[in-house]
């Protein structure tokens, strides 16, 4: 298959991508890994009421696109995963495979892309958390919004940031007990910055509804605290402990869900060469231009995929990615000067949301010996500390050599960042930009079978 426009992401950036490159006449496919398009934020089913503050304006921008589908000018491929892309000169190739169980193998040769593929929940070890009624504070909203399943009846969430007040609504909403809500700073952490709080008026109200609705469920509020260890008893877990400043508690619960930011999805973009810049938590994103260029001039990425800035930055970004990338087809385009206006906006509350909501490094030395890091291949806090002391690993890279950590079924993307950071703390140091930007490096994407890779064809049809 040929086309003009390959968008890769079917969340909030991508979807506005294809509309506007689209509408400006481009032809478009959109490779989604999810059953419909809206990503994490957007995400819901039949079974379930779906409240978020920007609904409406979701559902505008899918009927615009389904338009777009009737009127010929895109495909969207659902259930579609890339497992290969590259660059021969005159355009791109990705392949990709479609369904779930008996997969079907696509081959598109496009001369642009717009990679919006967002992030992942990035959640730190504690004793306990591989055990069953342990999840991401993301992982508990997908189950929520996408099946209308509440992973459990009283729940203690932990993490740091907006997302956690989120993620206690959405259960509350959805039957849950919420008994604790474990901050690591304060729930009212750039309540202190004037500037913050102008550049995030326009969260104010919805964060207020969020901690209404959680002081009138009578969830408990913990801050400057992190969830350590769970218990369990018959493969059931029946508490959280929580070390804050005044020592540590328990509190009863079936169902602990953490997240600490999010970790960017870069394997599609370390394939193209595109270039990276360290961002302000230390992760690694793409660098993209004043049109979502990427170093590349006919790559072009929005969305998380660029920094963590929310959905509001997302859907802005998609609308610049999809006019530039039809201005880079030479189609007629609309101005989008006020969308680059507002992007500046909420790019400088992203900053201030991380900067008040910092990741502290001493986290690493509060884990272990015996905490499981890398879930895949069962290797520990304490196998990764040995490897420095005892065979004198100095990074990441050589750390995975001697554990194994990183090299089972997901490559690394749950545990990466926190095995560079543990092997950076016992050395002395941070986990350093090329660790980070170089763990997203993979030959295949995702996982596929053999089968796949054998048919694997030199050129596109």
């Amino acid at each position: 298959m040929r086309t003009d426009v390959v968008v890769i992401g079917g969340g909030g950036a991508g979807l506005t991508a294809a509309v506007r490159a689209s509408e400006c006449g481009a032809r478009v496919v959109v490779i989604d890994n999810s059953a419909a398009l809206g990503g994490q934020y957007f995400r819901h089913s039949d079974h379930t009421p779906h409240h978020v503050p920007e609904r409406n304006i979701f559902l505008e921008w899918q009927r615009r696109l389904q338009s777009q589908i009737d009127a010929g000018r895109v495909t969207y491929l659902s259930r579609t995963t890339v497992w290969s892309v590259s660059h021969d000169g005159e355009g791109f190739i990705v392949r990709a495979t479609k369904g779930e169980r008996d997969k079907s193998e696509i081959t598109l040769r496009t001369q642009r892309m717009v990679i919006a593929t967002g992030a992942i929940d990035r959640a730190l070890p504690y004793d306990g958390w591989t055990l069953p009624g342990n999840y991401t504070l993301g992982g508990v909203q997908s189950l929520i919004k996408g099946h209308g399943v509440v992973p459990g009846s009283r729940f203690v969430l932990g993490g740091t940031g907006p997302f956690l007040l989120a993620a206690a609504a959405s259960v509350i909403d959805a039957g849950g007990t919420v008994a604790a809500l474990v901050e690591a700073h304060t729930f009212t952490a750039m309540s202190k910055n004037p500037a913050a709080l102008w550049a995030g008026r326009h969260k104010i109200p919805t964060a207020i509804e969020y901690l209404r609705k959680i002081r009138k469920h009578g969830t408990q509020l913990i801050t400057h605290a992190r969830v350590i260890a769970v218990t369990h008893d018959n493969n059931m877990l029946r508490s959280a402990q929580v070390h804050n400043r005044a020592g540590v508690k328990n509190i009863a619960c079936d169902a602990v869900a953490t997240g600490f930011g999010f970790s960017i999805n870069l394997e599609i973009p370390s394939a193209l060469g595109v270039t990276l810049i360290q961002t302000l938590d230390g992760d690694a994103a793409v660098q993209v231009d004043d049109w979502q260029t990427t170093s590349h001039p006919y790559i072009f990425a929005a969305g998380e995929t660029t920094g963590i800035a929310g959905i509001d930055a997302a859907l802005i970004e998609g609308e610049i990615a999809g006019v530039g990338v039809a201005r880079s087809l030479q189609l007629a385009v609309p101005d989008v000067t006020t969308q680059k206006k507002v992007r500046a906006n909420l790019h400088r509350f992203a900053k201030f949301l991380a900067t008040s909501y910092p990741l502290e490094y001493q986290w690493v030395s509060e884990v272990a010996d015996d905490t499981v890091v890398c879930r895949c291949e069962e290797v520990t806090a304490g196998q990764l500390r040995r490897s420095v002391h005892e065979r004198g690993v100095a990074d990441s890279r050589s750390a995975k050599l001697f554990t194994r950590a990183g090299m089972g079924w997901c490559q690394g993307r749950q545990c990466a960042r926190t095995c560079s950071d543990i092997v950076a703390y016992e050395t002395g140091g941070a986990s350093t930009f090329s660790d980070v930007a170089g763990a997203a490096k993979r030959t295949i994407i995702n996982p596929v079978p053999l089968g796949v890779i054998a048919s694997w064809k030199d050129d596109a049809n």
